[in-house]
């Protein structure tokens, strides 16, 4: 049994018995393109959650973030069919971040630095050109689960802007998405401005202080603070940022510089984080370049004295 759905930028058809994925308020499925036979995602809002206003309002927000970009996952259509909502994006095959994390965790490994920063930089790069827009989005939901990683490409990309601001919409166009006074993302990994609420003050640092906790989990296998009944963004008002063997001190203070508590002492723009992990490959590639013998005095003294003795004996043998 096949459902068609005929809408704006095309027609699409998916068969709702066979579930691709579940959501919280949400049922995915894998569907095709008729025209061009390209392979859809289809998200359904659940019946519950597809009668309430702000749900319908996150999906038709998502619908309107229309870019197109490697970093991007790219939304194609948005309808509603009786009760039902469904919006339509591009399907990538792979594994969200958080699957992959969740993986290496059952499997006893840890995600290698200049993976997880290449991860960080691509997830980023998509947040710059929500930021760049004409008028800015934030994205407000940044999480492991919210960036998916391309089997094929090996390439990052985030997705679900249900939740983003469009900064300059009106209050009331805002809280359609929020409710009054209500939190908007997800409590793990809430910057403190949204914990308290306070749109106003939600900007780019929102979202790069939220790739900042992506990149901790990423090497950890956990996010700071783990066992603890605080979430960062409470721990981290008395705390400082935990450190860890998986994370080389430079990278730990490109992190901690990113979930600053103070906003203004975060990254102020992907590109500004972008910049400080790129700094952070090329002094790791220098450093590749240079022997151990040079870098450590005892080695280097060692290394001398052999070479010397080698030279002794060749001249001796010569003599005999």
């Amino acid at each position: 049994m096949s459902v068609k759905l005929e809408c704006k930028n095309g027609v699409y058809a998916f068969d709702p018995r066979a579930l691709y994925r579940e959501g919280g308020s949400s049922f995915v499925y894998k569907g095709l393109n008729i025209q061009t036979r390209e392979e859809v995602v289809v998200k359904v809002l659940k019946r519950e959650f597809a009668s309430n206003p702000m749900y319908v309002a996150r999906a038709h927000r998502e619908s309107q973030i229309k870019l197109v970009h490697d970093n991007i996952v790219e939304v194609y259509d948005f309808l509603k069919k009786g009760k039902l909502i469904h919006v339509v994006t591009k399907f990538i095959p792979g594994k969200n971040v958080q699957e992959i994390i969740d993986a290496n965790n059952k499997e006893g490994k840890k995600m290698q630095p200049a993976r997880a920063i290449q991860i960080a930089k691509e997830a980023l790069a998509g947040l710059e050109v929500l930021h760049s827009q004409y008028r800015a989005v934030i994205h407000r939901d940044i999480k492991p689960s919210n960036i998916i990683v391309d089997n094929h490409t090996g390439i990052a990309k985030i997705f679900d802007f249900s939740v983003s601001k469009i900064v300059g919409e009106s209050t009331g166009d805002d809280r359609k998405l929020t409710g009054i006074a209500m939190q908007i993302g997800t409590p793990a990994y809430l910057s403190p401005e949204q914990a308290a609420a306070d749109n106003d003050r939600i900007n780019e640092s929102t979202d790069t202080w939220a790739i900042g906790l992506t990149l901790y989990e990423m090497l950890t296998g956990h996010l700071p603070f783990a066992g603890s009944s605080l979430h960062p963004h409470q721990a981290l008002l008395s705390k400082p940022l935990p450190t860890h063997p998986a994370i080389p001190k430079p990278l730990y203070e490109v992190i901690r510089k990113s979930v600053s508590v103070e906003q203004s002492d975060r990254y102020q723009s992907c590109r500004e984080f972008i910049k400080a992990l790129g700094n952070l490959s090329q002094k790791s590639s220098k450093s590749k370049t240079v022997p151990d013998w040079i870098k450590n005095p005892a080695i280097g003294v060692s290394v001398v004295l052999v070479l010397v003795i080698i030279v002794l004996i060749l001249m001796i043998t010569d003599v005999i």
